[in-house]
């Protein structure tokens, strides 16, 4: 009996012991400061956008005069010129002057034709012929100008036809004449732009173009 005495008093003492650590324990901790908690850096701002200054272009009002001419043998066949006025752009492709000139030519097809039967009528289309100018003129440096200039020029041969033995129709032959460029000119020169030769006339075809502010 008395051994069972002193083993509940060493127990007990055995609790209070873990009870007296389990206690400074939680005093320590309670006790020992926290790490301040690191605060977030902010995102830096994005940069603000510096809006664009506005191009200034002066507006410059301008005639272009386009000339074409046949030549045969030093001698000039036809000349043909064009003016167009407008405003200058701001580059080219802006502010562009147009020109449209032509005219319908009816083409005769004959009909099927095969012996012993009557022949078939003779049908008529029509093909555009003429001068188209697309020019556009951008104002550069000092008294000169930036120029894209396109050129699609077309007519009916003067001397050249075909007959049709069987339907008793001549059929047209057309040719055609086409330039697309880009180039700087000065205020009041003019300027050459093409030099070409007809294979079937042998005339030289010549281009020039002055460009003038108004």
């Amino acid at each position: 009996m008395r051994r069972f005495s002193v083993l509940i008093a060493m127990c007990a003492l055995l609790a209070g012991a873990d009870s007296i650590v389990t206690v400074a324990r939680q005093a320590d901790a309670a006790s020992t400061p926290k790490p301040a908690a690191t605060p977030q850096s902010a995102a830096a701002p994005a940069p603000a956008k510096t809006p664009r200054p506005p191009v200034s272009v002066e507006a410059r009002s301008v005639r272009v005069d386009v000339l074409i001419q046949r030549k045969k043998g030093g001698q000039i066949v036809s000349s043909l010129p064009y003016t167009l006025v407008g405003e200058t752009g701001d580059g080219i492709g802006t502010h562009g002057l147009s020109l449209r000139l032509g005219v319908n030519v009816p083409v005769p097809t004959p009909g099927y034709y095969a012996p012993n039967q009557p022949p078939q009528p003779v049908t008529i289309n029509y093909q555009n012929v003429g001068t188209n100018i697309d020019c556009y003129v951008a104002a550069a440096a000092g008294d000169r100008y930036d120029v894209r200039f396109i050129l699609d020029d077309s007519s009916v041969a003067d001397a050249n036809g075909t007959q049709d033995p069987t339907a008793g129709v001549t059929a047209p032959v057309f040719r055609s004449y086409r330039i697309t460029t880009n180039l700087v000119v000065k205020d009041g020169e003019r300027q050459e732009i093409n030099v070409a030769t007809d294979k079937v006339s042998g005339e030289t075809v010549v281009a020039e173009i002055t460009v003038t502010g108004l």
